[in-house]
């Protein structure tokens, strides 16, 4: 197993950021099903304080992003028959052990994962290459899961005295369809036509704008002069 020299170093630059993504697309990916009986978990962030620390030591100066909540984001809910797509996953796994009932509920969420479905649409049901129970979690438990998380990650940032760019609030403003730029360009939430998220519904591609967001908490934070970047070029739709 590697170890947090190993997994995590630092280097010399003039600003970094510290995101921890990667994680949760492991979980997406089924490492920590609750369908499967292993439980949900929040990932292990404990190497991120280690990094923080040496970076601090270093006397760098730096941001950490906190993580949006992916319950949220329309993909997540882009599956309207239900109960046929119940139906697609038991004549596709006839062990599939999830009762219809509690599947229709609207309690689960199933990862939009490349290598399980196709991609989302509101006119045709995502078509399954195959039926896996490691993709379909508790939306209530992914949603803790990305508090703790949060939580872990604020709390390193204040012990290593580093500000917390929230990214998560910044996904709630462009979600619910209030954002506006600097420049004066309303953001779209919607992934088909909309000018934020790429056409997976998951990735933003707007990347100015998450890039704004850091000038912003960097600027304050270290009373830096640095130029927001013009978005009305890249956003425009």
């Amino acid at each position: 197993m590697a170890t947090v020299e190993q997994k995590y170093q630092s280097v010399d630059g003039d600003f970094f950021t510290v995101e921890f993504i990667s994680n949760f697309l492991d979980f997406a990916n089924g490492n920590a099903s609750v369908i499967g009986g292993s439980g949900i978990h929040s990932p292990d962030v404990a190497s991120v304080l280690a990094l923080l620390m040496d970076l601090k030591a270093k006397g760098l100066k730096g941001c950490v992003l906190n993580t949006p909540d992916i319950t949220e984001l329309e993909i997540m809910s882009q599956i309207k028959d239900l109960s046929f797509f119940y139906s697609q996953m038991r004549s596709l796994n006839s062990s599939f052990s999830l009762s219809k009932d509690s599947f229709t509920s609207g309690e689960y969420l199933l990862t939009p994962t490349a290598g399980n479905y196709s991609l989302a649409s509101r006119k045709i049901n995502v078509a399954l290459k195959k039926a896996s129970q490691g993709n379909i979690f508790l939306r209530k438990d992914v949603k803790r899961m990305v508090e703790d998380h949060n939580k872990n990650m604020e709390e390193y940032a204040y012990k290593t005295g580093f500000p917390v760019v929230d990214i998560k609030g910044l996904y709630k403003k462009v979600l619910s369809g209030s954002f506006v730029t600097h420049d004066g360009i309303r953001v779209s939430p919607d992934y088909e036509n909309g000018n934020f998220f790429s056409s997976d519904g998951a990735y933003p591609s707007a990347f100015g704008i998450i890039s704004n967001e850091i000038i912003r908490t960097m600027s304050k934070w270290y009373n830096t002069k640095i130029e927001l970047i013009e978005t009305r070029m890249l956003l425009q739709y």
